[in-house]
């Protein structure tokens, strides 16, 4: 018999994006024994859940003005008006987020302070299903750990947490009264959590200093653990990056073009190549694309990305290596790079040293490792010197993954934490 889970979360499960940590670490769990209480804009499409509820933000702040809106409703993954509707409501979120609005987080508290969303609609979907445990990560949001509080307490049934990302030190953003407040309802939810996860051991660390608890390490499972045969590496190299460019990994892209524009020869060269949804204006794409080093393309579905990295010889993994945003990723660890280990391809590192992806890389040995141009530069000419080297990392990336991040074993230590949260 196997625990009901509730989990709350702000976006909705879509197993075609391919990024939710949650729902791959679930995969085989009972479809019956779990349902997904979310607030974004999302149509869910996972295989692990056929039980959704959606608070629409849009819905809370017009029950502010209009006493008939409940929000908050039942999900079908094949409910193609909902389908019309999300779109709608997702093109303004992003349209808003884009605009960058001051006080942002203030005025989506406030809406869900006033906001009618604790209703039966919600009330009944609790009580209907009826969960054992709850489960909710420790977003950077009052109103959605509000959100987690009012169903713990009406449900009285143990729950856990999870911490995927800096959403409670100063050390990324700086001082702010909001994240001061955050990180006292993250302390007392923390407090009385029957079980915590976090995704690196960085951050298991600063978890414990910040809230005194200890948490175990969770991240997303390797999915493909069937052995690789290293294949003979091109000429030129490939080297593929799927991903976002924003927050300055374009300037680290950037600098890897400038590398390889260097190293390359007539009788060994590299080649990078680019798929990303990322807007890039018009003015930047022939920074992306030069002949014979590097070629911009759109962002392909997920099943095309495993495709082109079955046939690179080199993955890139990149996060800011300088500015404002050098920190984004200090606790946090890519979904990306457990896709790389089940890949059984070398990895290339191009991050600060310091963040904790870049840390557990350097601590398994799971990657070559630059945080500098001349390092770039370094790397890539030993590996023109050493081909055997791209094949080497390729199956320190893949022993990797088998040993720490099998599928099998990620699932049975998150049955065992749940099972003790049910008889603690």
């Amino acid at each position: 018999m196997y625990p009901k889970i509730l989990f709350i979360t702000i976006n909705g499960w879509n197993n075609t994006t391919g990024t939710a940590t949650i729902p791959s670490i679930i995969q085989g769990y009972p479809v019956e024994c779990v349902a997904n209480i979310f607030i974004r804009a999302d149509l869910p499409n996972s295989p692990v859940c056929d039980n959704y509820f959606q608070i629409s933000e849009n819905d809370v702040l017009k029950s502010i003005f209009r006493k008939d809106v409940k929000p908050g409703k039942r999900i079908k993954k094949s409910d193609v008006e909902t389908v019309a509707i999300m779109n709608s409501e997702r093109t303004s979120y992003l349209r808003c987020k884009n605009l960058h609005i001051p006080f942002s987080s203030y005025i989506r508290d406030t809406i869900w302070k006033f906001g009618a969303w604790n209703n039966v609609n919600l009330q009944t979907f609790i009580d209907e299903f009826d969960p054992d445990v709850i489960m909710f990560p420790a977003e950077g949001s009052i109103s959605f750990l509000n959100l987690a509080g009012k169903i713990i307490e009406r449900t009285k049934k143990p729950y856990l947490m999870f911490f995927w990302d800096d959403n409670f030190t100063f050390k990324c953003h700086g001082f702010s009264f909001y994240r001061l407040m955050l990180r006292n309802k993250i302390a007392r939810l923390a407090d009385k959590a029957a079980s915590t996860f976090a995704i690196t051991p960085k951050m298991c660390k600063e978890c414990n200093e910040y809230f005194g608890i200890t948490p175990q390490m969770l991240t997303r499972p390797v999915s493909i653990m069937n052995n690789k045969e290293a294949k003979e590496v091109c000429n030129p190299i490939q080297i593929l990056y799927t991903g976002s460019l924003y927050i300055d990994r374009d300037k680290t892209i950037k600098t890897l073009i400038r590398a390889i524009r260097e190293v390359n020869t007539d009788t060994l060269s590299f080649y990078l190549s680019i798929y990303t949804n990322s807007v890039v204006k018009d003015a930047e794409k022939k920074d992306f694309n030069i002949p014979g080093v590097c070629e911009l393309h759109p962002g392909v579905p997920k099943e095309e990305v495993i495709k082109l990295q079955s046939q690179a010889d080199i993955l890139l993994f990149v996060e800011a290596l300088r500015g404002k945003h050098r920190n984004a990723a200090r606790l946090s660890f890519s979904t990306k790079l457990t896709d790389y280990f089940a890949a059984g391809k070398c990895i290339l590192a191009i991050a600060p040293t310091n963040i904790a992806p870049t840390e557990y890389l350097i601590y398994r040995d799971a990657a070559l490792i630059a945080d500098k141009y001349k390092e770039i530069i370094f790397l890539l000419r030993k590996i023109g010197e050493n081909t055997g080297i791209v094949q080497e990392y390729g199956k320190k990336a893949l022993d990797c993954g088998i040993k720490y991040h099998g599928k099998k074993d990620v699932l049975n230590m998150f049955v065992k934490a749940i099972r003790k949260a049910l008889n603690s």
